[in-house]
């Protein structure tokens, strides 16, 4: 018995010295990695407090950082050819830390946001809804999710959206920031729009759906600055994307898995300049990452088999004739 409690508190000394290691050693990696996932969910702050002071934190968040390039997004980079493919491709990544799942929607036409089925007022929800009842309304062929939304005990039901929504050039919810909104448009064109518009800028900008998220990953072909892990994490993500061409590039990186730890900012922007992205933008993340494509969920959602609910989705849908 004495060798067995010996046993037991030799190995619980050295399961809390390694954990001890990784959170205070003179390696920062892991606690950078660990203190800027905890701090860009909208509920697991405490996963960093407990273990760090709020100077602490807030040197790691300086550390870690991304700068975006500024400007807004120049439509003359974006050719879509007179003839243009419906042709979807669905592409799986696999990642040392992570896999995802890539689709190029080859016709721009096809990709638009879609909201919950039901009564809305002015963009506001009594719940939202899982990505399968969104694409299933739409008659869809794909979707992933979109918008952030308020979720402060990370139960919420997805009916209180976070920022901007723009559906088919109508504002439904108001920004988050008075006076300008970071946006993750579409335009009438098929064009993607990213930037900070005012009210009057999206209108005059022919926009026919937006959110309101971020950070961007690439503007005009140009990479945003990413300093160390780029301040996000590691974490299930999405992501959308636009070629020079007009295909869309609709990603989605599994996260808080054994299998699938999860993507960095980082990992996203490489992913999308690799499938020749001109522009893309970070859609909201964490347990709300899931997509859907030909009625299955060909990711693993972090949360349940069947996601989320959510305020809305970018969905996939057939081309009119």
């Amino acid at each position: 018995m004495k060798k067995r409690l010996i046993a037991i508190a030799s190995a619980l000394i050295l399961f809390f010295g390694f954990i001890a290691f990784w959170l205070y050693g003179p390696i920062p990696f892991f606690r950078d990695l660990w203190v800027t996932s905890a701090m860009t969910t909208y509920s697991r702050h405490w996963l960093a407090t407990m273990f760090y002071s709020q100077e602490t934190i807030d040197r790691i968040m300086a550390d870690n950082s991304l700068i975006e390039p500024g400007g807004q997004t120049d439509p003359a980079l974006i050719t879509i050819p007179a003839s243009v493919s419906n042709e979807i491709e669905l592409i799986h990544i696999r990642r040392p830390a992570f896999r995802a799942t890539l689709l190029i929607v080859h016709n721009p036409a096809m990709v638009r946001l879609a909201l919950p089925p039901g009564d809305r007022d002015d963009g506001v929800y009594q719940d939202g809804a899982k990505l399968r009842t969104i694409v299933d309304a739409e008659n869809a062929l794909a979707g992933i999710n979109g918008s952030g939304f308020f979720d402060e005990d990370g139960r919420a039901s997805g009916g209180t959206v976070l920022g901007l929504v723009m559906q088919n050039g109508v504002m439904l919810n108001d920004f988050a920031h008075p006076e300008a909104a970071h946006i993750i448009g579409i335009c009438h064109d098929n064009i993607l729009r990213l930037g900070y518009h005012t009210p009057q800028e999206l209108t005059e900008a022919n926009i026919r759906d937006a959110v309101e998220f971020y950070p961007y990953l690439i503007v005009n072909g140009v990479e945003s600055e990413i300093r160390g892990n780029g301040g996000w994490g590691l974490a299930p993500r999405t992501a959308i994307g636009q070629r020079a061409d007009g295909a869309f590039l609709l990603l989605v990186a599994d996260g808080r898995q054994v299998t699938s730890i999860g993507a960095s900012m980082r990992d996203l922007q490489e992913i999308m300049r690799e499938h020749g992205a001109v522009n893309a933008a970070n859609l909201d993340g964490g347990s709300s990452s899931i997509m859907m494509y030909r009625g299955h969920t060909v990711s693993i959602p972090s949360a349940t088999t069947d996601g989320r609910f959510l305020p809305n989705a970018f969905v996939v849908v057939e081309p009119s004739p």
